[in-house]
């Protein structure tokens, strides 16, 4: 099935009217091309795509990731909010300015695992917001694991600026910079912005099983 086909029976069963679609076709492959497509007169219309890097070991099965499995998640998440070390980026999105103390929780035994915390935590594995490398300059959180949150599935799936070209996630989503503020100005929270990831042959069954 064509992007724009999996596209169009998504829309027909969801609110949304903006989808991100991020694919690969080999389940380990670290390389991935996202489709930035929005809905038009009730038709999908891609208005972009682009590489991407994922997760260093690829895609895991729907259902199957794990923390520290180096996989990204496949199936359809919401894109929650936006966040950067700039007071403010253009974006329909809600936005988060990233502070000094801004910690994301990976700990599963933790309370506040997959969530972001302000201050000092004493979790076994938290990981700083504001990099020294820039990677989370502009970001948006991927809706994986947040409600409920399951203790052990995974956490902080974000979209982000990648290192390289060739350079895998712990398992999300990167791309050049340029690309992400692309996608930050073209998002509205207003269309109910979604997100479908997966290897090609799954993403039709994904949609089948999430939208039915």
């Amino acid at each position: 099935m064509h992007t724009e086909d999996i596209a169009n029976t998504f829309f027909a069963r969801t609110q949304s009217s903006q989808l991100i679609i991020v694919t690969n076709q080999q389940a380990a492959a670290v390389n991935a091309d996202l489709y930035q497509i929005e809905k038009r007169d009730g038709k999908a219309v891609v208005i972009d795509s682009f590489p991407v890097n994922i997760g260093k070991n690829g895609f895991a099965a729907p259902g199957e990731k794990t923390e520290g499995d180096n996989k990204s998640p496949a199936g359809v998440f919401t894109l929650w909010y936006a966040f950067g070390y700039p007071a403010q980026v253009e974006t329909g999105l809600p936005y988060m300015q990233l502070r000094d103390a801004h910690y994301w929780i990976s700990d599963p035994n933790h309370p506040e695992y997959n969530r972001l915390v302000t201050g000092k935590t004493y979790a076994r594995g938290a990981e700083k917001m504001l990099r020294d490398d820039q990677l989370y300059k502009y970001g948006i959180v991927i809706s994986y694991n947040i409600n409920p949150v399951i203790p052990g599935r995974g956490s902080g799936i974000f979209m982000h600026i990648r290192k390289d070209e060739s350079t895998g996630t712990a398992g999300c989503v990167a791309m050049d910079e340029e690309k992400i503020l692309q996608v930050l100005h073209w998002l509205d929270s207003a269309n109910n912005p979604m997100i479908l990831m997966g290897r090609g042959e799954q993403l039709s069954t994904i949609v089948e099983e999430c939208c039915g």
